[in-house]
């Protein structure tokens, strides 16, 4: 999927090895991954005869991302039975449940998408740019945005000091009109 394939992108930029695993030899980012170097196999990695031909004995970790939360927990659960210290990290839709699987189950990351996903939608619904979203241990999220004050806004000529709420927002730099310059 989309996030696995983001997800194997980011980790062969970096120099490390990565190899992707779709259910489906007609996956629609089987083709694009390969083209990209990276090698995918076909199978369901919930199965062990699957896990072992991934050869996880000299793997730094194993990232189980599909849109399915159970399927997710099983990749990971059975990756963990054959190497009980392998570095997991499950993508997971109810951050409730992605935080009792993390307690639970000793797996030391779980990324909830609707967690980290929820503050940037609110922050592109008042017209903020978003920068990036930072997961902060369990239950925070940092948004970093950049947003333009209107002329006429309650903000205009307003100390950017003077916008900082301790523990919701705050201000890290400013730029001048029309300048993509940041004083920060």
């Amino acid at each position: 999927g989309s996030i696995g394939y983001r997800v194997a992108h980011g980790i062969a930029a970096r120099g490390v090895p990565v190899v992707g695993v779709e259910v489906s030899e007609d996956g629609r980012f089987t083709s694009p991954a390969r083209a990209a170097g990276i090698p995918v196999m076909v199978g369901d990695a919930r199965h062990r005869e699957v896990l072992d031909d991934l050869r996880l004995g000299p793997a730094r970790a194993l990232v189980a991302a599909t849109s399915d939360d159970l399927v997710n927990l099983a990749i990971a659960l059975n990756a963990r039975a054959i190497r009980p210290d392998l570095r997991v990290v499950v993508r997971l839709f109810d951050p409730e449940f992605a935080m009792r699987i993390q307690r639970g189950f000793g797996v030391r990351f779980t990324r909830s998408v609707s967690h980290l996903a929820a503050p940037a939608f609110a922050a592109a619904a008042v017209r903020s740019e978003v920068v990036a979203t930072v997961p902060i241990g369990d239950r925070r999220v940092v948004l970093f945005a950049r947003f333009r004050v209107p002329a006429g806004s309650r903000l205009e000529g307003r100390l950017a000091r003077s916008l900082d709420t301790p523990g919701s927002m705050k201000v890290l730099a400013v730029a001048d009109p029309g300048s993509d310059v940041a004083r920060w």
